[in-house]
């Protein structure tokens, strides 16, 4: 039976239903457990997750080629024979690689030797002690091992991991255990102590080189918000259709009941026959046939039904669809299936640059993946051997790619400056799949016989340079405060109106996303440098006695320079407080957590201002000079060679001390380039004049 109100006849009220009592229970929290089993399923049952999961494969294994060059002909073929990429009745094993670590975090390959090759080896002649390929027959094969019974632990005898894969052959437990050393019996004994494998006993182990398993990490992509998003999507469209079926069977009533005079209903039940009304009602409910209407012997009343309004509310529910689209969209970086989401104009433009990172470095990983495999398969036959490499035909994607490879070498550069050791630096670019080759310091002297000499010149010469740089001049001192001073307000005004416009200050609807943007956008719109710093950085020189009439297109470049490095002061801060009101609001925060996010944030925009104002005063000094000699070098007809003049003292880097050991080797446009060295640089130079060649 339907739902029934009762609604003593005589009231206008007949009452509604929006329907979505269960579904609004159901909504309210993820609480479902996170299981990895059904990743997969979920994956091919939900379009959104499908569609975006596979288009990031597609897009990272998409348009590449094998370098010109030896053997290209026999790699290209040896791809292909080997389904690396493509099956005719499955996945690839590269894609199926990537789909096992993204969803899993982990996608495990054994490479097995290929038993139906004739000499189970490529068909080789020696020529001169040098071996060529003349016939491809595919020496490995690969073979996917189950996540699910494949784990991998840490070797406590050495560095290298052990993978250990466990499987039923004539219903007898067995497990193949990879490991650096499987010939070692010492070793051997060692792995068979670890608690791992003792809760193994009486499996058949079979023994592996770790060289014979391809092992690829990655965050699972699926685990958390979105496996819950999908499951909430299942469980809203799943209870809608149960909703409507149960409606469409036994739509909901509105009862009535009143007292019946000459066949007509009137007035209401009084206080001593309301009970017999309600009793009525009870047995309306229990069978319709129980009661007789409006015509026949109801006694004492008449009874009326009324069918109510079946109305969902779609607007709601496209809301919490598209919510969990864009949190599944999300997870798999795959911009373009927000097009139809409006709720996600606020990520678009952030999350197509985080997917394109996202891509660049896994097709990093996979280029040296597969050049591994091409070089077991042709055992190094080759020197030069043709590399797979993926390829980047976009200009806006080579430009990104050349911006991310700059900074990448600027994080080195800080590192080296910090004092990292060479192992770390080595370990980081190589994350980014670059390969360092660090030289070891050159501690000779160009200029000098001793390190003491000089010392001993360049202290004397770089002492009113230390003491300079040591306190910012009044204009710096200006410039600094009115950024910070700009800064702190506009982030205290976008903090507070934040507050004020969400409704709850744990969650920020998807409603109040475009306010907060425009919040932000127009806090921090109102903040203008120019002025400041081309006011403070032309006192700053002519306090320094720098010819600004001689030399003034070379300060108007310097100060353009300066206002573009301070104006990202302002678009940095806009965006680490977007981040902070984003996140900590929807639903991870609270207003004390919050306020120290963004009281720390601060304290980082006012470092990195420091740093940049003391940088672009430096640079303002050394490049005017610089432009001064060389604007005077046409007039002498001579040129200016300057040598790099670090502090020398505790503060003093590495790369400043290398610069200076070179001695009088820079012209004025080196000068430019290399100085200042590094943010906060306080070197120096001088000059000697040469006659021109």
């Amino acid at each position: 039976m339907g739902k029934i109100i009762l609604d003593y006849f005589g009231s206008n009220e007949v009452g509604a239903s929006t329907s979505t009592s269960t579904i609004d229970t159901n909504l309210q929290i993820f609480n479902m457990n996170d299981d990895k089993k059904n990743y997969k399923k979920y994956l091919e049952c939900d379009s959104t997750a499908n569609l975006s999961f596979n288009a990031l494969i597609n897009d990272l294994l998409g348009n590449y080629s094998i370098e010109e060059g030896k053997n290209k002909d026999k790699i290209e073929e040896w791809i292909e024979e080997s389904n690396l990429f493509y099956n005719s009745r499955n996945k690839g094993v590269i894609p199926k690689l990537l789909e096992d670590a993204f969803l899993y975090g982990t996608g495990y390959y054994q490479i097995y030797k290929n038993n139906n090759s004739k000499n189970n080896n490529y068909n080789k002649t020696n020529k001169t002690n040098n071996k060529t390929i003349n016939q491809l027959n595919i020496k490995n094969k690969f073979h996917r091992l189950n996540p699910f019974s494949t784990y991998t632990i840490e070797n406590p005898f050495n560095n290298e991991e052990i993978v250990i894969h466990e499987f039923q052959k004539d219903y007898k437990n067995n497990l193949i255990v990879f490991c650096e050393n499987p010939n070692d019996e010492d070793e051997k004994n060692k792995i068979l102590e670890m608690k791992e494998l003792k809760e193994k006993s009486g499996y058949e182990i079979h023994w592996q080189d770790i060289k014979n398993i391809i092992v690829f990490k990655a965050q699972s992509l699926m685990m958390g918000d979105c496996y819950n998003a999908i499951e909430k999507k299942f469980d809203l469209l799943f209870n809608l259709g149960k909703l409507i079926d149960e409606r469409a069977v036994s739509p909901p009533v509105c009862v009535s009941v009143g007292e019946v005079m000459n066949g007509e209903p009137v007035g209401l039940p009084t206080e001593d026959n309301k009970e017999e009304y309600k009793k009525i009602i009870e047995n309306y409910a229990k069978g319709i046939s129980n009661i007789k209407t409006k015509g026949g012997m109801a006694v004492p009343g008449y009874v009326k039904t009324t069918a109510i309004p079946f109305k969902i509310d779609t607007g709601y529910l496209k809301t919490i669809l598209d919510k969990c689209d864009e949190i599944i969209c999300s997870s798999f970086y795959y911009n373009e299936a927000f097009t139809k989401s409006g709720s996600a104009d606020y990520k678009r433009t952030d999350l197509r640059k985080q997917r394109k990172e996202f891509l660049r470095k896994y097709k990093i990983r996979i280029e040296k993946l597969i050049n591994k495999l091409i070089d077991l398969e042709f055992e190094n036959s080759n020197k030069n051997i043709s590399k797979f490499h993926f390829i980047i035909d976009d200009s806006e994607e080579k430009k990104e790619l050349s911006e991310t490879h700059e900074k990448i070498i600027n994080c080195i550069k800080e590192l080296k400056e910090i004092g990292a050791s060479e192992e770390t630096i080595s370990n980081f670019a190589n994350i980014y799949g670059l390969e360092l080759e660090l030289k070891p310091i050159n501690e000779s002297n160009n200029e000098y016989n001793t390190k003491s000499e000089q010392y001993a010149k360049n202290n004397k010469l770089n002492k009113l340079n230390n003491e300079l740089n040591d306190e910012l001049s009044p204009w710096g001192k200006e410039l600094l405060n009115s950024i910070n001073k700009e800064i702190e307000k506009a982030t205290t005004e976008a903090y507070e109106k934040t507050l004020k416009t969400s409704n709850n200050i744990e969650t920020i609807s998807i409603s109040e996303y475009e306010k907060l943007k425009e919040i932000l956008e127009k806090s921090f719109n109102k903040i203008n440098f120019k002025k400041l710093v081309f006011e403070n950085i032309e006192n700053h020189l002519k306090a320094n006695a720098l010819p600004i009439k001689e030399n003034k297109n070379a300060i108007e470049f310097v100060k353009n320079y300066a206002f573009d490095q301070c104006a990202k002061l302002n678009d940095d801060q806009k965006n680490r407080l977007k981040n902070i009101l984003i996140d900590e609001f929807h639903g991870k925060g609270n207003k004390t957590n919050t306020a120290k996010k963004v009281k720390e944030c601060l304290e980082i925009s006012k470092n990195q201002a420091d740093m940049t104002v003391r940088t672009e005063l430096r640079r303002a000094d050394l490049w005017a000079k610089a432009d001064y000699y060389k604007h005077l070098e046409n007039e002498i007809d001579k040129v200016a060679i300057a040598r790099v003049l670090p502090r020398y003292d505790k503060t003093t880097c590495q790369k400043c001390k290398d610069l200076a050991s070179k001695g009088y080797a820079f012209t004025m446009d080196d000068i430019k380039r290399v100085l200042p060295a590094h943010p906060r640089c306080n070197c120096t130079f001088d000059i000697i004049w040469k006659d021109k060649k």
